[in-house]
């Protein structure tokens, strides 16, 4: 009986660490810093016209965000750059 308890006890401990890495995890700094890094490359290469190249970073820095704030700025970089790809697109048809 005591053994059932016991293996209940670790499946449902095992749980809770499961999912994602949480902001206070070790080496989430050095994951955030290259979440931001490759935010801020993001935002030069969209301020320098290279679109597919600042989509590719805003992804990059959404995939890796530790933070939801970070995450939501990366997806909007990504829906910024897409827009003007797909108006560019457009107006070559």
């Amino acid at each position: 009986m005591k053994k059932k308890y016991c293996l209940l006890l670790l499946l449902l401990l095992s749980g809770c660490v499961v999912g994602r890495e949480s902001a206070t995890s070790p080496g989430s700094g050095v994951v955030q810093s290259q979440a931001i890094a490759a935010y801020e490359r993001g935002t030069v290469y969209l301020g320098q016209g290279r679109y597919l190249l600042a989509r590719e970073q805003f992804s990059e820095s959404a995939s890796m965000a530790v933070t939801q704030g970070l995450y939501d700025d990366a997806m909007d970089g990504m829906k910024r750059a897409n827009a003007v790809l797909q108006n560019r697109r457009q107006s070559h048809e």
